[in-house]
């Protein structure tokens, strides 16, 4: 099976992956439905990345104390 594009771009490092999205962005249309199941994909490979998803955790825990701030 090939991977797709998304799923190579999970093994760099965050700004080189940044980098690929800005340059693929600019070179063509991304809202194909062929496009969207290879983004789909890559979401479903993200779930199970252990790294991604203790960034995840992370994130929505750094959220959860700055919206606590927030309020009040």
């Amino acid at each position: 099976m090939t991977r797709s594009l998304e799923s190579l771009a999970l093994n760099l490092p965050p700004e080189e992956r940044r980098q690929l999205a800005a340059r693929l962005l600019e070179e063509g249309d991304t809202s194909g439905e062929a496009r969207q199941d290879e983004r789909l994909e890559a979401m479903r490979e993200a779930a199970g990345d252990e790294l991604f998803l203790a960034d995840l955790t992370a994130t929505m825990e750094d959220f959860q104390h700055a919206g606590r701030r927030a309020l009040g």
